[in-house]
């Protein structure tokens, strides 16, 4: 342990390099080395996070099941050696990045802040639950299809769902917290939202229902 946690600004960037592998192979392999990369490394990740994060949104939706399997669970454990104000700031903070972002990216990082999360732990993610509720009461991601493409490739149904399960993970790991002001209501802007928001025509409404429930 000690070893991998001097050696980490050698060994972590190379396991992270690991996600971008253009085969599924390549990217399995890099994944599980990574996750027992970051179990070692422990807190010492955390100096790694923007490239971390970055690997992490650009295979979480990878084609491959096993690989997007084993990416959220670097995700979750990310989310338990990292530095839990450092872990939140930074994916909040790319969740909304630019409004030019694509509904794709958006999507991912919320599905990766959902198993950072779920990593993190209920203790660590009450003190950062107003911070996330500010972010997911924000419009874009309730926002009409910008083109045809986006609406009938399903984007915007998975990024809508994939909110609903941060908030889910957030009123799990801290309820009585959730329940406070201002991120309560800030919360009930988020469900509101989505429940009111746009889908094409042949959409089942899944994320309306999930935001009603």
């Amino acid at each position: 342990v000690q070893v991998v946690q001097q050696e980490a600004r050698v060994l972590l960037p190379q396991a992270i390099g690991g996600l971008k592998d253009w085969t599924v192979a390549g990217k399995l392999r890099g994944a599980r080395v990574l996750q027992g990369m970051l179990w070692l490394a422990r807190g010492a990740a955390t100096d790694f996070l923007p490239a971390l994060l970055s690997g992490l949104f650009a295979a979480v939706d990878d084609d491959d099941g096993d690989v997007r399997a084993h990416v959220s669970a670097c995700a979750r454990m990310a989310g338990s050696v990292c530095e839990p104000g450092s872990v939140v700031g930074r994916a909040v903070a790319e969740c909304t990045a630019s409004e030019a972002a694509s509904v794709a990216h958006r999507s991912a990082c919320l599905l990766v802040l959902s198993q950072l999360l779920v990593g993190m732990g209920a203790a660590a993610v009450e003190a950062h639950v107003p911070a996330i509720a500010a972010t997911l009461s924000q419009p874009q991601f309730c926002a009409a299809p910008i083109s045809a493409a986006e609406e009938s490739g399903g984007a915007h149904a998975r990024m809508r769902l994939r909110l609903v399960s941060v908030v889910e993970s957030l009123v799990a790991a801290a309820g009585p917290t959730c329940a406070g002001e201002p991120q309560a209501y800030q919360l009930y802007c988020a469900l509101v939202q989505l429940a009111a928001a746009p889908t094409a025509a042949d959409d089942d409404y899944e994320p309306q229902r999930r935001a009603l429930a």
